[in-house]
């Protein structure tokens, strides 16, 4: 099925994609009422699957043999690229300050940037992203679950995608029994 995802093909591009009872769960799960909610959902089942549910199950398995690690979620919309997969490195990398169409980012983007440029060379020195100044990234445990977002917003928030990961779980169970 090609085009874009919408309320009335939704259903549909699940089915193509997953098993019917867990394509439906996802629906139950996001619910959307929209156009714009279906196509969101959609884009968000799907990278949840292929890149956030990785990261969640890595973060999982390392706390749970005590190696601290971080986990972030990355939710900044800006004048220009919006957000989108791996939109996090242009802040991250500090290209926030060095673009030349200084209009496609304002004020609180550049210093969203200088606080991840910050974290991430932290983390590259000392395997901690946290440092003088910084608003403190508390390091990921499980049973807590909650991750660091980085956004409009530096805060814990409890991770977005918490009740997906179990459907996600039983995909891959599903697709590794084929």
């Amino acid at each position: 099925m090609s085009g874009q995802t919408n309320l009335s093909n939704i259903k549909d591009r699940l089915y193509e994609e997953f098993p019917h009872d867990l394509a439906d769960r996802f629906l139950e799960v996001y619910a959307p009422k929209t156009d714009e909610e279906a196509f969101k959902a959609f884009n968000d089942i799907i990278a949840c699957l292929w890149f956030v549910y990785p990261h969640h199950s890595w973060a999982k398995e390392l706390d749970g043999i005590g190696v601290t690690n971080y986990r972030y979620f990355f939710d900044k919309e800006n004048r220009y690229y919006s957000g989108y997969h791996s939109g996090e490195m242009v802040y991250a990398y500090g290209n926030v300050k060095n673009d030349p169409k200084t209009w496609r980012f304002d004020d609180s983007d550049r210093e969203l940037s200088e606080i991840m440029v910050s974290y991430w060379a932290n983390f590259a020195k000392t395997g901690n992203p946290n440092g003088s100044g910084l608003p403190n990234w508390p390091a990921y445990e499980r049973e807590d679950g909650r991750v660091h977002r980085l956004g409009s917003a530096i805060e814990e928030i409890a991770d977005p995608y918490k009740d997906v990961y179990p459907i996600i779980e039983e995909v891959f169970e599903r697709w590794d029994g084929e």
